[in-house]
């Protein structure tokens, strides 16, 4: 098989893998973390996705002839993986589809740091917990990134056709999904009930954004570039969307100062060199249902915003929206989508609890 150039691949390739009798397995890259998350600085030096240069992968139910894809059943996703099989062409694109951020998925598994505290990761989610390391130790429920090289392996052992394989995958050692019912609760039991669900309502419960890898559509499968805009604004500003609207900027400057002050966080009223923005909150209500909203602000001189009034103008556009909901305190906001001819910068609105 020819080999492919270093880096040809991108999130939404379908590829092909042939197995030894000569026929074909089938997988999807959803998410590309070095070159979508880590490269254009959409991740803080501390997020988990740091510490994982390499790919999540999805597989396929589909086992052909030829290395022709068709849609089919999704049998893994969530798969981490190096990209050395896409960088030497032992995978080979046959196919392309979009990425909905809604697909990403990630393992659930412990982690346990030099000084012996144990986390429950997933994704960009990290929970600590108060347990032992021989605890955690016990579930063998460990991580890690596999080798893309044996990707049809697990395809194939998901699939049942174990005849077709040396040796049957185990993923229950990287992956809290593919242990027993029984092993799940006893975990959930302890890192809590709301890790179960499906990795973007997880993560949007947490105020954590994964379409913004994706770009304003989430179609966009190529790096985005922080070229027009900063990666983040007002990361160091402290507000809470209580359900009050301001009558002015003088007013709400005032509450805004007072209310750093409180906690002894240093404001400043910089400028940020952008005379458009659309922001995009995603949250979830008090019904439980996701929710979206996007609008766009303006500063009143057409050339640039102060910080204030960036989030004056923010805060009376959701405050009443959020002020009942547990995460209602402004955490910044993040780079989404660079400004592309007649489209302003957009940006997603952080919420925390």
């Amino acid at each position: 098989m020819k080999k492919a150039k270093k880096n040809t691949y991108k999130a939404g390739d379908i590829f092909a893998i042939q197995i030894e009798n000569g026929q074909y397995v089938f997988g999807r890259i959803l998410l590309d973390i070095p070159r979508q998350c880590i490269e254009p600085n959409l991740v803080a030096d501390d997020n988990p996705l740091r510490m994982m240069k390499c790919l999540v992968l999805e597989g396929y139910n589909l086992l052909k002839d030829e290395p022709v894809f068709e849609d089919a059943p999704v049998i893994i996703n969530g798969y981490l993986a190096y990209d050395s099989a896409f960088v030497d062409g032992v995978f080979k694109i046959v196919g392309h589809k979009a990425v909905n951020p809604k697909e990403v998925e990630f393992p659930g598994y412990f982690d346990i740091n030099l000084f012996g505290e144990v986390t429950f990761e997933r994704g960009e989610i990290s929970i600590p917990l108060n347990i032992s390391e021989d605890e955690a130790d016990s579930f063998e429920l460990f991580g890690g990134i596999h080798f893309s090289e044996a990707f049809d392996t697990v395809i194939l052992t998901l699939m049942g056709r174990t005849d077709l394989v040396q040796e049957k995958a185990e993923l229950k050692y990287s992956d809290i999904r593919f242990n027993s019912a029984e092993k799940q609760e006893q975990i959930y039991n302890i890192v809590g009930k709301e890790m179960s669900l499906p990795y973007y309502e997880l993560a949007l419960r947490k105020g954590i954004y994964t379409a913004r890898f994706f770009g304003e559509n989430s179609t966009n499968t190529t790096p985005l570039e922080v070229k027009s805009g900063k990666s983040r604004l007002l990361e160091n500003t402290m507000w809470t969307f209580n359900g009050e609207e301001y009558k002015s900027i003088e007013l709400f400057e005032k509450s805004l100062k007072d209310y750093n002050e409180q906690f002894g966080n240093e404001f400043s009223n910089k400028k940020t060199d952008l005379s458009e923005i659309i922001i995009l909150l995603e949250y979830i209500d008090e019904k439980g249902r996701d929710k979206e909203l996007k609008f766009n602000v303006k500063p009143d001189n057409g050339e640039y915003f102060t910080e204030v009034e960036l989030l004056y103008k923010i805060n009376n556009k959701v405050t009443k929206k959020l002020a009942d909901l547990d995460k209602h305190f402004f955490e910044g906001l993040s780079l989404l989508q660079k400004a592309e001819k007649e489209k302003p910068t957009l940006y997603a609105l952080n919420l925390g609890s």
